[in-house]
């Protein structure tokens, strides 16, 4: 979670430095749970192409590659 802190940090940091009037006075907690939501999204993706890697590399170390045709 230490790096969605400081996406949280940075996204503060953004909003304090912001010019735009009409977003001064709003709440912008929507967007740090998107952003909370996307980051455990990418974990997820993460950890899937990982298996997805480990059971390629089974698969191919089953069984070997063909071997090419003889003309």
């Amino acid at each position: 979670m230490n790096r969605l802190e400081e996406i949280e940090l940075a996204i503060d940091d953004l909003e304090r430095n912001d010019s735009l009037e009409d977003l001064k006075g709003a709440t912008c907690s929507g967007t740090k749970d998107v952003l909370a939501a996307f980051i455990k999204e990418l974990d997820t993706v993460k950890q899937i192409a990982k298996l997805n890697t480990l059971e390629h590399r089974k698969l191919a170390n089953k069984s070997p590659p063909p071997l090419p045709a003889v003309k």
